[in-house]
Order: C-alpha cells, then sequence, then structure tokens
C-alpha cells in the first residue's frame, strides 16, 4: 500500500546522545518508511547522519544489535529482510550510500556505479551527502513508486520535528541536538 498523499505527522524529541538519536531513526522507519522511499541524510561531517540511518536500518530488518557500518569507503551497504507494518517485504532491500568522497558525481558515474535502479525499485534508500548528486537524484526519482525525504541534523537546538513541503513531493524532517558531535 502507497501513501505518497500522506502527510508525515510532525515528531518532536529531545536528542541527548547517539542512543537516542539511533532511538529516533527506528521509531522513523517504523512510523514513516514505505518500500520505494528515499531519504537524503544531511548535515556535517560527525553530526549523526550515519546513527540515524542505523536507527532506521535496525528498526526495518528487526535487528536491534545488526552491525551497520557507515558506508564512507564502500560507497553502499544492503540489508535485507524488510519489515515494515509487521508485513515482511522480501523484494525490498534497505540501501544505505554515502556520497561523501564523490564530490564531483555525474549521471555518467552515477550509471557506472550500477545506481541506475536506486531511484525506481522498491527499495528504501538512504542516501548520505545527497546534496553531491542532487540533481540526478531529483532527475531519476520516480514519485509514483515512493517518497523523496529530506533528513537534516542541525548541531544546536533541542528537537526533532518532520514536516511535509507544501507540494507534497518532499518532505522535510529536521534534527537538531543539544550535543555537538553524536558518533
Amino acid at each position: 500500500m502507497k501513501m505518497t498523499g500522506q502527510t508525515l505527522k510532525p515528531i518532536r524529541e529531545l536528542i541527548r546522545s547517539s542512543k537516542c538519536l539511533s532511538s529516533m531513526g527506528e521509531l522513523f522507519a517504523k512510523e514513516y518508511l514505505q518500500p520505494g522511499d528515499v531519504v537524503l541524510l544531511q548535515g556535517p561531517v560527525g553530526i549523526g547522519k550515519s546513527v540515524f540511518a542505523r536507527g532506521c536500518i535496525r528498526g526495518l530488518t528487526r535487528d536491534p544489535t545488526m552491525t551497520v557500518p557507515s558506508p564512507t569507503y564502500l560507497l553502499e551497504h544492503q540489508y535485507t529482510p524488510i519489515w515494515m507494518n509487521n508485513t515482511l517485504y522480501s523484494k525490498t532491500t534497505a540501501r544505505h550510500f554515502d556520497l561523501y568522497r564523490l564530490p564531483n558525481l555525474t549521471k555518467v558515474d552515477w550509471l557506472a556505479l550500477g545506481w541506475e535502479d536506486v531511484l525506481y525499485k522498491d527499495d528504501i534508500a538512504f542516501i548520505e551527502w545527497p546534496e553531491r548528486a542532487l540533481d540526478i537524484i531529483r532527475s531519476q526519482f520516480d514519485s509514483s513508486n515512493g517518497r523523496l525525504i529530506r533528513v537534516t541534523v542541525k548541531q544546536t537546538g533541542e528537537r526533532i520535528e518532520v514536516q511535509g513541503d507544501d507540494d507534497g513531493f518532499l518532505r522535510e524532517v529536521s534534527i537538531e541536538q543539544q550535543h555537538t558531535g553524536i558518533q
């Protein structure tokens, strides 16, 4: 069941540690994600993008102790099986990308890395440093198959918010944390 028109309800939570940020990712995945969604993870180095993605992936795989390393050097990690709403999605994979080491990514590079189908499938993609390929992502994304969700992790403040843009296409998540440098 696709919920592409559904507005995301706001989430507000105090973030004090990486464990709390990971737990928020797990909750976010369970409550909001569906096959075909692409989550764009933005924020400075060391702020907690991988921690949030780790929580999401652990929530989707129902494995709270799963090792979910940052894909900084390998560029991509894949995880299965995926569970949503107590249903097993055997053909859905959680894919975690990190584009940090690809500052000048072109569409040719994207295709050479074998990512041409990433934004068309029922997989759930987590992309760190998406601004390095935002034009490619926007042009390749199939909005009839899922939602493009931007998660921004900020260094100051005390709340997490989930809100939808007026056009209903790009969803926004802003995470603000009390402490700096969540690893």
